[in-house]
């Protein structure tokens, strides 16, 4: 069942107009329906297929998943809904970022900041907290790719601060911000004392 849900984005890659705009709803009520298989991998590749598709129909259904019992499948259907990039995606999906999983939670940060919507700025900047520290560089990431101005103004201040690892993400921050603010902060932030700081700025 997991190769079939594969054969059909490989028939999709290779086909993209041949086959009716109707055929394809009929695939996502398919795909929707294997996300309730009992074996993960089916899920998670339903998962995976319906993102790669872009379908509005999907929401929902990937919407509901984001509480099924395997994490492959939880972070399939998070970056399915970052791909479809619905809106209404944006509060379940920030929900995760309170999930156990340490590497979900750092994808529900990367997720929120590709999908472009700035209602998800109070999330990420509570997971700047998180206890681990890839996910709070995802979340630094992620509201710089929101280049909020007043997000921005923060980062700057933080980068001339003295704390090391607030320097740190915020150099994470700023590059992706594309604030002309940040080039003089980031050159001088290549002089930084913290090693894990210069890297930052030049990444």
């Amino acid at each position: 069942r997991g190769s079939a849900a594969l054969a059909l984005k490989r028939i999709r890659d290779r086909h993209p107009v041949a086959v009716a705009e109707s055929a394809w709803s009929d695939v996502v009520q398919a795909l929707v329906a294997a996300m309730q298989d009992p074996d993960e991998r089916v899920r998670a590749n339903s998962a995976m297929l319906l993102g790669e598709l872009e379908n509005a129909q999907a929401v929902d259904p990937l919407t509901r998943v984001l509480g099924d019992e395997s994490e492959e499948v939880r972070e399939q259907a998070v970056i399915a809904l970052g791909s479809i990039g619905d809106p209404r995606c944006v509060e379940p999906v920030a929900s995760l970022l309170t999930d156990r999983s340490p590497s979900l939670r750092a994808q529900v940060a990367l997720t929120l900041g590709e999908m472009q919507d700035r209602s998800a700025i109070p999330s990420l900047t509570t997971a700047l907290a998180d206890g681990e520290a890839s996910v709070r560089a995802c979340a630094a990431l992620s509201l710089g790719m929101l280049a909020d101005s007043h997000i921005v103004d923060t980062f700057l201040q933080e980068l001339s601060g003295p704390d090391a690892e607030k320097r740190g993400l915020a150099a994470i921050a700023l590059g992706p911000a594309g604030d002309i603010r940040a080039v003089d902060a980031l050159i001088a932030a290549l002089q930084d004392p913290d090693s894990v700081v210069r890297a930052s700025a030049v990444s």
